[in-house]
């Protein structure tokens, strides 16, 4: 996502934390980690931890300065130091 964003020139300035609200079913999808639409509830990826949130925003704002160290570590981790250049700029 962050590359396509990239590429298309956007820069986002705010992203919001998602607030689960009652009856709802990105709510019932958050809470519980499974899809109630798919056959046998298949699992979805719902990050709650604070370091996955923080990941998830450094990519979006892939253009602050102040996430440059956390997208760097992050492509390492993911065996992907190719991208590096991409969001943060090689020393």
């Amino acid at each position: 996502l962050a590359l396509w964003l990239k590429r298309h020139g956007l820069k986002l300035d705010q992203v919001q934390t998602f607030l689960p609200s009652p009856m709802s079913l990105a709510t019932a999808m958050y809470h519980t980690g499974c899809n109630p639409l798919t056959p046998g509830l298949k699992p979805v990826s719902v990050p709650k931890g604070g370091r996955q949130r923080r990941l998830h925003k450094a990519y979006l704002r892939w253009h602050d300065p102040e996430n440059a160290a956390l997208l760097k570590e992050s492509l390492i981790e993911l065996g992907r130091k190719d991208l590096i250049g991409q969001f943060v700029p090689q020393k």
